[in-house]
């Protein structure tokens, strides 16, 4: 619902899920941090930061205290968490947050697993944002090659690694390495998704941009797509 745009509806439903589950399993239940969790991601699609992070931090502290430091869910909070400090420009408290997610889905799924790479490619967005590509390359392979190993060459998540990639080239002004980049992204997206997809669109816009400063003709105005941790 809340992808469909109903935001206060959801918003409705969330809070009524909330306030039952409080009642009847108490503030320190997983589930009553599952219903915090939710409102938390719906307050970032609102672009409500603010209440975003409110939301996830007392979501985070009880994953915490009922499920433990190194528990998934207490992961995917970090995950969302950073993602929210991200959105505000707090550069430090994403890096942290990121990087406890990423600690957390190593020690806990093992390195070759989705999470990990999830968490890979939030930090490799966090420094390509921050100009610091070397170290923003590093994450989006790693990510890359995982998702590669486990998903298989044609998944969609293999292409937006590819995606992200490219984009990355094109802030470093590689625009042949972004173009090569670009296509094999959008061929695997094409494939995979079919032709009228919004990720599609993504990459054929990108690479129409990044094929455009090949020929001079304009500047960079490109998309990566960092992925959140669902929750």
């Amino acid at each position: 619902m809340a992808q469909e745009g109903s935001y206060a509806q959801a918003k409705s439903y969330y809070d009524k899920a909330l306030v039952i589950r409080q009642t009847v399993l108490g503030s320190r239940h997983p589930d009553t941090a599952q219903s915090l969790h939710n409102l938390g991601e719906l307050s970032y699609q609102q672009e409500n930061y603010g209440a975003a992070q409110q939301y996830l931090e007392q979501a985070l502290t009880i994953y915490q205290e009922v499920l433990g430091a190194n528990h998934p869910e207490t992961g995917r909070t970090w995950s969302n968490l950073g993602a929210v400090c991200e959105a505000q420009g707090y550069f430090a408290a994403a890096r942290t947050a990121y990087e406890m997610a990423l600690k957390i889905f190593r020690s806990v799924m093992g390195e070759n697993h989705v999470d990990t790479a999830t968490a890979l490619n939030n930090l490799g967005s966090l420094f390509d944002s921050q100009g610091a590509y070397s170290q923003a390359a590093a994450y989006y392979e790693a990510a890359l090659a995982i998702r590669e190993a486990i998903l298989g060459p044609k998944h969609p998540d293999t292409a937006t690694s590819l995606h992200n990639l490219g984009v990355l080239q094109a802030h470093a002004n590689q625009w042949e390495a972004a173009a090569t980049l670009m296509r094999q992204a959008l061929t695997l997206r094409q494939a995979a998704l079919g032709p009228r997809h919004p990720q599609v669109a993504l990459s054929q816009e990108c690479l129409a941009i990044i094929e455009g400063n090949l020929q001079r003709k304009w500047q960079p105005q490109i998309v990566k797509q960092p992925l959140r941790q669902a929750a």
